[in-house]
This record gives structure tokens, sequence and C-alpha cells, in this order.
């Protein structure tokens, strides 16, 4: 799925540097962090849609019987992919997603990033109390 997300990526901002496509081609541990669940991210125009945009949390809840947890995220990769996969087949029936939508699994973490600064060896930009590492 990495490719693809770089492909698609690529085809909306050119050779422009992003952060994502940064993450994509230089793969890194992400810093300790806690886990907080799997969200089901859409990719489309240069934009990212959560799953909640499209209620594809309540299709995931009755088609397949998968209860969202705690902020609306996923607690198993399984879950979030069978979500995804769900959206990506359902592309313009009534209760689906524009055709051009592509949903994936992600990770989602909360991170300290002055931690994280502090220990890579690399600058990292300017820290923040807090991030998301997707």
């Amino acid at each position: 799925m990495a490719t693809e997300l770089a492909t698609m990526i690529e085809m909306w901002i050119g050779d422009l540097p992003h952060p994502i496509r940064m993450n994509l081609a230089q793969p890194a541990a992400a810093p300790p962090g806690t886990i907080l669940g799997f969200e089901v991210l859409g990719f489309d125009a240069g934009r990212f849609h959560s799953w909640l945009c499209y209620r594809l949390d309540t299709q995931t809840l009755d088609k397949l019987g998968i209860r969202p947890g705690d902020a609306a995220l996923l607690t198993t990769l399984n879950d979030a992919q069978r979500a995804a996969d769900m959206a990506n087949n359902n592309h313009g029936t009534q209760d689906g997603t524009p055709e051009d939508v592509s949903w994936f699994p992600a990770l989602i973490t909360e991170h300290d990033i002055d931690e994280a600064v502090r220990s890579s060896p690399e600058p990292a930009g300017p820290p923040s109390v807090r991030g998301l590492w997707i």
C-alpha cells in the first residue's frame, strides 16, 4: 500500500516535497509512543478523509460486525483492513464512497515529539508537545 500511496501523492503534487512521501521513501521507525488504534483513511485529490466523513464506521458495524473502540478507532489492523476493503469494494454504490477515493488502514500513535527530537540524529523541525505519526 505504501507504493500506491506514494504514486497517488505524486500524481497530485508532482515532485514537490511532502512529509508523507518523505516518510514512505525513507522509512524509519516511529519514535516510542502510545498506540491509540487504527483509522481508515481515504485519499483523493491530494487530500485525506477520515472514515467518519462517509459514515463508514456505521457501515462497518452493520455489514461486518466490527465495532469501533475509543475515539472511533479500530483495535486491530485486520479490522481496519476489512473496513478499508469494504469501502474500496463499494465505490460508486448508493452507500459507497466516490470512485476516486482509495481507502487504507493507518496506525494512529501519540508521541512525545520533544523526546523524539532529543533522540533524533537529524533535525526534525520545530518540536511540539504532542503529535501523531501516521
